[in-house]
């Protein structure tokens, strides 16, 4: 028999002032509030639906908060601020307190009802309704404007040229990730699995830069956790015909390092072949 339960969702603001926002998350309670239950993005996700310039850390800190007043184990320390300062998620005024609280980039909806079996059906309805991705089986997201056609044609080119696929580079790979399925430009193994991935980081724009490398970034980190270990390069291209240099394109490289992911400037790509050819000739 089908109960009155609530919800509300949890938006990420990119620019409060715009007002623009992505939905990141879920919280449900019984009418009665005897419980609750919430469900965030998992990080590959968001990092598809962010802005490159999101922090992301304060969404993953609230949903520590939800885990602590849950009894849950939390990553973060001093996660027990959400309940100092707004009390428990079943109490009647603590959504109330968190939307008038929460008017930055990170914010709560009002409070909705909605009838569900239980709290794990009003969950899931909340989740499907208002967070999940679609379905869709177009291109992967990894094909949108991370390099343009000719650079990757370029690089499957210099690779083929060398008859370096015939030793086992493989082109457009799609692997699984832990929470989707990635295509890469190339990718072989020699003892484990490597990829080799475009990236143009030649906008005018710091934030395309940046947000091409974060997409990278994430494509690698979501195989990593499903396989556990993955070599990872970026054929990058940085500099500009005409006009200033790219701006955040050396903060991109950095991301890229931090993440373990070899970056190789498209101008010694040659060199990218030929060690590529010796390790599969080893």
């Amino acid at each position: 028999m089908n109960g009155i339960h609530q919800y509300a969702v949890v938006r990420y603001v990119p620019n409060p002032v715009r007002d623009e926002a992505v939905n990141v998350g879920v919280i449900v309670r019984g009418h009665d509030g005897s419980d609750f239950a919430f469900r965030f993005l998992p990080r590959g996700s968001a990092l598809r639906k962010l802005w490159p310039s999101a922090d992301q850390q304060i969404v993953r800190l609230f949903e520590q908060q939800l885990k602590s007043a849950q009894g849950q184990p939390t990553l973060f320390d001093g996660s027990r601020v959400l309940l100092d300062r707004f009390g428990d998620p079943r109490t009647p005024e603590f959504f109330e307190m968190a939307r008038l609280e929460f008017v930055g980039n990170l914010q709560i909806t009002p409070l909705r009802a909605v009838q569900a079996p239980d709290l794990a059906g009003a969950l899931h309805w909340a989740w499907d309704t208002f967070v999940k991705e679609p379905e869709q089986d177009s291109r992967p997201i990894n094909y949108q404007q991370m390099a343009p056609a000719e650079m990757r044609q370029r690089l499957w080119r210099a690779f083929e040229r060398r008859e370096a696929t015939r030793s086992g580079v493989k082109k457009q790979q799609r692997i699984d990730g832990m929470h989707a399925p990635w295509t890469f430009d190339l990718a072989y193994r020699n003892g484990k699995l490597n990829v080799i991935n475009s990236l143009a980081l030649d906008h005018a724009a710091a934030e395309t830069n940046l947000g091409r490398a974060l997409v990278y970034r994430g494509m690698v980190d979501d195989v990593r956790a499903k396989l556990g270990s993955l070599g990872a390069t970026a054929v990058i291209r940085a500099t500009r015909r005409t006009g200033p240099a790219p701006l955040g394109s050396d903060q991109a490289v950095s991301l890229l390092r931090d993440d373990d992911i070899e970056v190789v400037p498209v101008q010694e790509l040659a060199d990218l072949v030929a060690r590529v050819e010796t390790e599969l000739s080893g």
